[in-house]
């Protein structure tokens, strides 16, 4: 007896987090027959409210959605869907002596606006191919020409710079050096004194933009917005469906994508299928063996997905008393302290004094804070889960002397945690580690640096695709313009 048909659409997009429903959005509104495949319950993946505790809802485990790009958001009109934006308040820092202090700018206009041209468009192709190609190299270069030698240069050193020797000559204070820090590290493996890391913070800055905004309701917003879009559209999204492979015919170079499967056997057929799912488990655990050669095994290989970060997301029946912002708040010491904590991690350690990123709304209940733990090993297990949340606390108590008194529930989620619920290699949360070898040109590798991959009619969006880490939105954007312009 034969099974039930296969469904058939022309875009068939695996995952269900941003990238994947603006991704999704770029399809539907070119006129193309599009399915969503979102393995969860619930669409928007780490940005997607989630309650756990009755009253009590996150607004997503990651919080960066003043990195949204807003020509993205734009081109989607999603202000017409519902989308309201504010300005996103500074980061502050409190330190271990109660002490504050506030972020302020460290990047030059100029610079920003030839980053942000950098973050807006795919990666180049370094083998030309014909006049058009030739052109688009030299119209990328020509932002960098009209910098002049002086701030070129200035720009080319900082770029490779670590953020400690970056920060250290402009800004006096040990708490804000570390606040500065903050931001160029989450993502990484990394403490402040590594190579590299001052590329992560100007990009981020670029992306946020010299008046940064976020959108009103955070990432739920942003996925409600999404969401009426594509129904708008026509595009349908089923949601807890998990995938069981992606199908193909073919082997090797001759491989090419015919669809996928459901874990339950169920088949959808497309010619194109774009995974916003990490590829590690897109190519090794979804794609048949026989469809990737050696050369992409080898690829493979070096991408690096080591997650540091565990999410504590707790519940308080009011505000707590010290509280100093509207904005994300850090609890740091100084950038040396930040510099242990990675090499904790790198020994296989829970940082003994982890450095602390809170995010803090409005519950029908009560107050609901996301705090990311910076200096959690991504294979930490069951038996770190007390120490990661009392050295937390430890941080917490100390700065908020109500903190026992006013919290009501708490969830904890180490990067293993967060490797079981979203599928993404080590609990990373986006994807792929930043660092100067998985930026641009070579993230998340050589091969699948243009959202292609290694099989014909699959292409990769993710947060691993460049520029995710970095701005949200533009990856699963520049992935289906690319993937449609390719039929």
């Amino acid at each position: 007896m034969s099974g039930p048909r296969p469904e058939r659409c022309e875009v068939l997009v695996l995952g269900g987090d941003v990238e994947a429903l603006v991704a999704a959005l770029v399809a539907a509104r070119r006129g193309r027959r599009v399915v969503v495949l979102c393995e969860r319950a619930r669409p928007g993946g780490l940005h997607g409210a989630s309650e756990f505790h009755p009253g009590f809802a996150t607004r997503g485990a990651v919080h960066d959605e003043d990195r949204l790009d807003r020509e993205v958001a734009d081109e989607l009109d999603l202000a017409r869907h519902g989308l309201a934006f504010e300005d996103a308040p500074p980061m502050v820092a409190v330190g271990g002596d109660g002490r504050t202090v506030t972020a302020r700018a460290t990047a030059d206009d100029a610079h920003r606006a030839v980053l942000a041209g950098v973050l807006r468009d795919a990666p180049p192709d370094l083998a030309p191919d014909g006049l058009g190609d030739a052109l688009d190299l030299s119209r990328r270069a020509a932002p960098w020409r009209a910098l002049g030698d002086d701030a070129l240069h200035e720009l080319t050193w900082r770029l490779p710079a670590s953020i400690a020797d970056f920060v250290e000559p402009r800004v006096d204070d040990p708490l804000e050096r570390a606040l500065v820090a903050a931001d160029a590290l989450p993502g990484t493996w990394v403490g402040p004194r590594a190579a590299g890391t001052t590329a992560i913070h100007m990009l981020r800055d670029a992306a946020r933009g010299a008046a940064p905004r976020r959108p009103v309701g955070g990432g739920p917003a942003l996925v409600r917005a999404l969401l009426a879009a594509l129904r708008e559209h026509g595009a349908r999204v089923h949601c807890g469906e998990p995938i069981g492979r992606v199908a193909t015919t073919g082997r090797g170079p001759r491989a090419r994508v015919r669809g996928a499967w459901l874990a339950d056997g169920r088949e959808y057929r497309a010619d194109l299928v774009l995974s916003t799912l990490d590829p590690l488990r897109t190519l090794r655990r979804l794609v048949p063996d026989e469809a990737l050669d050696d050369d992409a095994r080898f690829d493979l290989a070096s991408l690096r997905a080591r997650g540091t970060i565990a999410v504590l997301d707790l519940a308080f029946d009011a505000p707590l008393a010290a509280r100093v912002s509207a904005g994300p708040v850090a609890y740091l010491d100084d950038a040396d302290a930040m510099e242990r904590a990675a090499d904790d991690v790198k020994h296989g350690r829970v940082a003994a004094r982890p450095w602390l990123v809170a995010h803090e709304h409005a519950c029908d209940a009560g107050r609901a804070w996301t705090v990311h733990v910076h200096g959690v090993p991504h294979d930490a297990g069951d038996d770190a889960r007390a120490t990661v949340v009392d050295r937390a606390f430890e941080r917490l108590r100390a700065a908020h002397a109500d903190f026992d008194a006013r919290l009501v529930a708490r969830r904890d989620r180490l990067p293993v945690d967060l490797a079981r619920a979203h599928g993404s290699t080590g609990g990373h949360l986006w994807q792929a580690e930043l660092a100067l070898d998985q930026l641009h040109l070579l993230r998340p590798t050589v091969d699948l640096a243009r959202y292609a991959a290694p099989v014909e009619g699959l292409w990769m969006g993710g947060s691993a695709q460049h520029p995710g880490g970095v701005a949200l939105g533009r990856a699963g954007f520049l992935a289906a313009g690319r993937a449609l312009a390719s039929r």
